[in-house]
């Protein structure tokens, strides 16, 4: 079956933070934290308990939650981490060129993202927002990746069967395997090309070294759907 539809990981696949501001990162380094898997729960927290937030509020409720004491440099230095990182995300070489042929091409796109609410910024700064069909978010929905209903959500919105869409990213567990479940094909962008299984199954269908080379996939795609 033909591919009508495009769906996108943001973070690490159409753009990255550099390691010096990337969010998590910084965090820990602020509340003394040595694994960024307790931030990331702290914030997939936030975001599950108050959907589709504003970003202030988002962030007010982060100091909240990791700065009992309130005190003001802490929530000054978070604050700047939070708007940091997303003022540093650099797209992806590509990015925007491979969009806008899908695009050309008749293609819908969405972007399905395990994300706080700061992402919006970049979304705009990177001019990302006018690009796609349908932006779905876990902070807004509540599913995280790879939860197959924040796929479905996505799909609902363009419109189109799983079985006519793809999925584009770079980690199989959280970007491909919920789309996997579902029937989507599915492409993994890995620079070194590694043999990808997952609880001892293949869930990709193609890997590419580059954003750049996603496109090359559409035929092979086709000929197996």
């Amino acid at each position: 079956m033909r591919i009508d539809a495009w769906l996108f990981d943001l973070g690490n696949t159409l753009m990255a933070i550099p390691d010096d501001y990337d969010e998590e990162l910084r965090l820990c380094e602020i509340l003394g934290i040595s694994d960024t898997e307790i931030v990331r729960s702290v914030i997939y927290r936030i975001c599950d308990r108050h959907r589709g937030q504003s970003i202030e509020e988002f962030i007010e409720r982060f100091d909240r939650e990791t700065n009992p004491s309130s005190s003001p440099s802490v929530r000054n230095a978070l604050r700047a981490a939070w708007f940091n990182s997303v003022e540093h995300a650099e797209l992806k070489d590509g990015a925007w060129r491979l969009l806008d042929n899908l695009r050309k091409a008749g293609k819908k796109l969405a972007l399905v993202s395990n994300t706080p609410p700061t992402s919006q910024i970049i979304l705009e700064r990177l001019k990302l927002t006018e690009r796609f069909d349908a932006v779905v978010f876990s902070c807004d929905v509540g599913y995280l990746k790879p939860d197959p209903r924040i796929f479905k959500h996505a799909l609902d919105q363009l419109g189109i069967a799983p079985n006519a869409s793809v999925i584009v990213g770079d980690k199989i567990r959280t970007d491909i395997l919920g789309g996997a479940i579902l029937g989507m094909r599915s492409i993994l962008v890995e620079e070194r090309l590694r043999q990808v299984v997952e609880n001892g199954q293949n869930y990709v269908d193609a890997i590419v070294p580059r954003l750049v080379d996603v496109e090359q996939t559409e035929l092979y795609l086709n000929s197996i759907g």
